[in-house]
């Protein structure tokens, strides 16, 4: 199956490492920052109007409702587990030791 060129260059650095940098260094920053600049200023400042809220108050809730989401994620996931499972090697085949020394 043909994977598509931008997708696979933008997801494996080993087949184009500089649309890869590029991409997490610039694009992912940029998204983020838009992000965050919308939920943070836009909407606090929507909240603000709308439920007589103010932003400072609404920022430090979404950042402490992140935080929680984060260390819950941390704490009910096994992600070593997980991680084990998934990229371990599935069968051992260990060769034999020969004899070094005769005897």
């Amino acid at each position: 199956m043909k994977r598509n060129f931008v997708t696979t260059a933008l997801a494996d650095p080993t087949k184009n490492l500089l649309l890869f940098l590029v991409f997490s260094t610039f694009g992912l920053t940029l998204a983020s920052s838009a992000f965050s600049d919308l939920v943070l200023n836009s909407f606090g400042s929507w909240m603000q109007v709308q439920l007589n809220i103010s932003k400072e108050a609404f920022r430090v809730g979404v950042f402490s409702l992140i935080l929680l989401i984060l260390l819950l994620v941390i704490a009910v996931t096994d992600l070593n587990d997980w991680l084990a499972k998934r990229y371990a090697p599935t069968t051992v085949k260990p060769k034999p030791l020969k004899a070094t020394v005769g005897g």
